[in-house]
């Protein structure tokens, strides 16, 4: 997992000149965004990389636990968004 970003108080105080509390509040809700579709990308990745792995190999349950994994995901994602109407 990658290293928790912590800007030093200088790089904070630009931002803060720069930006409106506007401007900082969507370009968050922005990054926020983002980062939960890369996960749900990666996860649906990861079952979908499993299904085709099982299928190359003739393992039909493992075929079918990947497309129950993805179906997971997809869900999961889809109720999240819903959400953050």
């Amino acid at each position: 997992m990658a290293e928790k970003f912590n800007p030093s108080e200088e790089q904070i105080a630009k931002v803060l000149e720069k930006y409106t509390a506007r401007q900082i509040a969507i370009a968050y809700l922005r990054a926020s965004r983002r980062a939960r579709q890369t996960e749900t990308a990666f996860k649906a990745l990861d079952a979908v990389s499993g299904a085709g792995f099982s299928a190359a190999t003739g393992d039909k349950a493992g075929v079918m636990n990947g497309l129950d994994k993805l179906k997971k995901v997809l869900r999961s994602a889809n109720e999240t968004s819903e959400g953050q109407s």
